[in-house]
């Protein structure tokens, strides 16, 4: 795709991947993950989570995202590329997390470590798809 994107037309791409890595994965925290945390951790949870931390995350992880698998696979003008490089990014970040909790974290569990790291590649192959798509919808 030869069409250089605005700052504006970012900000929107941005807004619309954020709004679907928000839904899919506050979805996916609510009703899987926030169970087998809270037996695994126990009292070690927050009761309400923090949000500033959570924000932070998903304001930097959505940014990346953008810049690691949308713009590239823009480039190409192929969305299979945005997923699959989202999807690899996913796979690294969340199996950070995990393999990191499972090497400090008395308890942690490896079946959550594999499922949380693949939702990880999952969500990120989603959103990554969606950016791409959004980016050809607000260009076009």
């Amino acid at each position: 795709m030869s069409t250089q994107i605005s700052m504006p037309q970012w900000a929107i791409i941005y807004l619309i991947a954020v709004a679907a890595f928000l839904i899919i994965d506050g979805a996916w925290l609510t009703v899987v993950m926030k169970p087998l945390f809270t037996d695994m951790l126990g009292d070690m949870l927050r009761s309400p989570i923090s949000l500033a931390p959570a924000a932070g995350f998903y304001v930097l992880y959505v940014a990346g995202i953008l810049f690691l698998a949308v713009a590239p696979a823009l480039a190409s003008g192929n969305w299979v590329d945005a997923a699959v490089r989202g999807a690899a990014l996913g796979l690294l970040a969340y199996g950070t997390y995990d393999m990191t909790n499972l090497a400090t974290l008395k308890g942690y569990k490896v079946s959550v470590a594999f499922l949380d790291t693949g939702w990880g590649g999952a969500v990120t192959a989603f959103t990554a798809s969606v950016g791409f798509f959004a980016a050809r919808w607000v260009t076009s």
